[in-house]
């Protein structure tokens, strides 16, 4: 079957096919059946994952609510898989788990496309409550450990691979991309305000390279910057400050121009 991509322009008049050479799964972007049909495939994955791990449970303080509980967060093809601990489990067997939830996941998606084990991370939310010394004075203070706190390796083989690769560790407060928001376990966003001050900042330096008028300067500020830096603001947590710094670049450069 032939598959044409239709626009405001028209049909394609290019198509792609499947063939024995090319074995395209799919149905293509921008199908307008897509979106029911990947829903209705990746609900069946999480309901067989359900079956398998017991997920994450998530207590309120407030006692509003009496909990809530997650197995994995899903936006089309990135995931989330959040798993529980009791605080006696020792990393090696965390570590452990990981690894295999991550495999089963990969088993049970594979007709949905295999894991990209490149882009795969994990982190781990562990704690460690202090105890008192001349150092401390306020003991029972928990701290989150970090990657050299809890050494292990976790790794996964996909199905496409000769061999198994290891899955990328970050610490809890480090950001890894996730649909365009660099947003750490924490809940921290220091990651995703390094990222856009040096994007930027990058793009104050292109800006003072090149003779623009006040007009060009316009056209730059609402098709580049704009875009780049109100993408994330709704969901971060810059501080005035953060903000202040992050536009200082490029505004610097528009009023000299």
């Amino acid at each position: 079957m032939k598959h044409n991509v239709e626009t405001s322009f028209g049909i394609s008049p290019e198509y792609i096919q499947r063939t024995k050479q090319d074995r395209l799964g799919g149905q293509g972007q921008g199908n307008g059946g897509g979106i029911k049909n990947w829903h209705a495939h990746n609900e069946t994955l999480l309901l067989a994952f359900k079956k398998f791990f017991a997920g994450c449970t998530i207590t309120d303080p407030t006692q509003r609510i009496d909990e809530v509980q997650h197995w994995i967060l899903s936006f089309v093809d990135d995931n989330q898989i959040l798993l529980f601990f009791d605080q006696t489990d020792i990393c090696e067997a965390i570590l452990h788990e990981c690894q295999r939830g991550l495999q089963t996941w990969d088993k049970l998606n594979i007709t949905g496309g295999a894991v990209e084990i490149q882009k795969c991370m994990l982190s781990l939310m562990l704690y460690r409550f202090d105890t008192y010394h001349y150092r401390n004075p306020r003991p029972g203070e928990p701290k989150m450990l970090s990657v050299n706190d809890t050494p292990g390796q976790c790794s996964d083989q996909s199905t496409n691979m000769p061999h198994a690769i290891l899955i990328q560790r970050q610490d809890p407060s480090t950001g890894g991309r996730l649909l365009g928001v660099r947003m750490a376990p924490d809940g921290s966003f220091t990651s995703e305000f390094q990222y856009r001050l040096q994007q930027v900042r990058e793009m104050a330096m292109k800006l003072a390279a090149v003779p623009f008028n006040t007009g060009d300067v316009l056209t730059v500020y609402q098709v580049r910057y704009k875009p780049a830096i109100h993408f994330c603001l709704p969901i971060t947590k810059f501080s005035a400050k953060q903000c202040d710094a992050i536009q200082c670049p490029f505004y610097k450069e528009c009023f000299q121009n």
